[in-house]
């Protein structure tokens, strides 16, 4: 079956959720020798934040990383210049800022349902092709997860989602944040531009084949360029709307290219096309011609590139991908300002807490 990709808004909404979740924020530690009530690991403003729910955290994470044997987990701290405290701290903000995420996504009167985190779960489960249950939930116990525990993670990210959406403004980016992008992103890369002629119905094998012969031989005879694919595709497409777009398709940068479609192009050399492929997911037919290729040039030569350079049907595409990290920044600056905007106080790690592990086991 051919495979859609995901939106760039869900792409944008998944990565931002990313890192709020699992990227580290460090704060200023204030730690206590007050009275604390429940055995709580910090106070969030008003609330506290029970050491229960940090250690089963911190737990969950050795699990799903395979750092269950504390040599291990004491290898990694080093590695990454932490030490259990620092580890312990950058958890206790990320637990926080998802507490004060769901607290704005009430103030707001967003309500993500269970059933909408279940259909996710459901998603998932289905893109990884499990059919038994058993075996689903075995698999998520690898990763220190349950059915349960995953669908919590998802309400969280629909909430997350639906207050950056609310508070975080979308914006139009300037041209020097486009060029940013695009020296940042694109350096060195190479982008394909791909139109194609659609099959349909009980003879789409037969006219596909007579079609394919069409090319075969305008490109034997050397007539085959984008305006001889457009007169073929005009005559044999079943695609709608084919008459004005002459089988123009899409740029691979782009959302809208199906990722089989995708694979198909990357070996593709301009004016080369594929053989008669088969859309599983409808049963039609197409064949996929490379019209057009851009080079942008090395990172050492990019920075003298101007957007005119680009081709004029690529930049709309380069300035939506700009626009989406422009939004990134900002809503990972909105979310690290709720974070450092809230009085968070630290107390001490427990004596018998399992993660602290003795940093001298690496030796």
């Amino acid at each position: 079956m051919t495979k859609q990709r995901a939106t760039r808004r869900e792409i944008v909404c998944a990565a931002v959720a990313a890192i709020a979740m699992i990227a580290a924020i460090v704060g200023f530690a204030l730690y206590s020798s007050e009275r604390v009530p429940g055995d709580a690991a910090a106070k969030v403003n008003s609330s506290y934040l029970a050491e229960e729910r940090v250690a089963e955290r911190i737990a969950q994470y050795r699990t799903a990383s395979s750092l269950e044997d504390d040599a291990d987990f004491a290898q990694f701290l080093l590695d990454q210049n932490l030490n259990v405290g620092t580890f312990r701290q950058n958890t206790i903000n990320q637990m926080a800022l998802a507490d004060l995420v769901s607290e704005r996504a009430e103030q707001l009167g967003i309500a993500p349902s269970e059933e909408e985190a279940q259909a996710q779960v459901d998603a998932m489960k289905q893109s990884m092709a499990f059919n038994d249950d058993e075996i689903w939930a075995e698999s998520l116990a690898t990763y220190g997860m349950s059915v349960d525990s995953l669908r919590a993670q998802y309400l969280a990210n629909l909430k997350q989602q639906g207050v950056l959406e609310a508070d975080v403004p979308h914006r139009e980016p300037g041209e020097e944040e486009v060029l940013d992008y695009l020296q940042e992103n694109l350096a060195g890369t190479t982008q394909k531009h791909a139109s194609r002629i659609l099959f349909e119905g009980e003879d789409a094998y037969a006219r596909a084949t007579e079609c394919h012969e069409r090319l075969s031989e305008a490109q034997a005879a050397g007539s085959l360029d984008e305006e001889a694919f457009a007169a073929i595709a005009r005559e044999h497409s079943d695609e709608e709307g084919v008459e004005e777009t002459g089988g123009l398709y899409a740029w691979s940068s782009s959302n809208a290219m199906d990722s089989d479609i995708m694979a198909l192009l990357e070996g593709l050399d301009v004016g080369a096309f594929t053989g008669v492929e088969s859309i599983e997911a409808d049963g039609a037919l197409e064949i996929i011609y490379c019209d057009v290729e851009y080079a942008f040039p090395a990172k050492d030569a990019i920075e003298s590139l101007a957007l005119g350079d680009v081709p004029e049907t690529l930049r709309p595409l380069i300035e939506d991908a700009a626009a989406d990290a422009v939004w990134t920044a900002d809503c990972n600056a909105y979310l690290g300002g709720l974070l450092f905007g809230a009085q968070i106080t630290y107390y001490p790690i427990p004596a018998d807490a399992a993660y602290a592990v003795d940093m001298a086991l690496p030796s």
